[in-house]
């Protein structure tokens, strides 16, 4: 199932699985993701430190769940990797019957498997804490990604064009 491609005005949730942000790593891609035209719902944990993590695994869980549900959100960005999302996926599991856009890497991955494995598309991008970093390309890529247009990649000086 491929998801609905995004428009103006959309909502996209902002959920931490694994690792939480502060509030001024979230400044930068707060800006980016406003100017593609976006809505953000924040998960209620992504600020929220236990030690390394964003809340402990139940919190973790409802939160990625509290966002997946609500039919106003039409794509999830994770918020950051690191290590944690392995312990949420059981629960997340059962209620990846649906199409959204779930978008990351690191250890989001397992969570990026799961919907391949029940045939839901997904987007492995970069996420917010690593958004003031990225390329200008990787953003723009995702936006676009996000949106249904067409981008490339430059590969070993090639250019492979993706229609979407």
């Amino acid at each position: 199932m491929q998801p609905a491609f995004l428009q103006q005005g959309d909502t996209i949730g902002i959920i931490a699985t694994a690792r939480f942000i502060t509030s001024e790593q979230w400044q930068y891609a707060k800006g980016v993701i406003e100017s593609w035209g976006l809505k953000i719902k924040l998960a209620e944990n992504v600020f929220k430190p236990s030690f390394q993590l964003a809340g402990n695994v139940e919190e973790r869980t409802q939160s990625f769940l509290s966002l997946w549900k609500d039919n106003d959100v039409k794509a999830l960005l994770v918020a950051r990797g690191g290590y944690g999302t392995v312990h949420t996926i059981d629960e997340i599991l059962p209620f990846l019957n649906e199409s959204k856009w779930i978008c990351g890497y690191s250890d989001v991955t397992v969570l990026l498997n799961a919907c391949t494995n029940k045939n839901i598309a997904c987007i492995h991008s970069t996420m917010p804490v690593s958004f003031e970093h990225a390329t200008a390309e990787a953003l723009e890529n995702l936006r676009r990604a996000l949106f249904g247009e067409s981008f490339f990649f430059d590969w070993n000086e090639k250019q492979i064009q993706t229609g979407i």
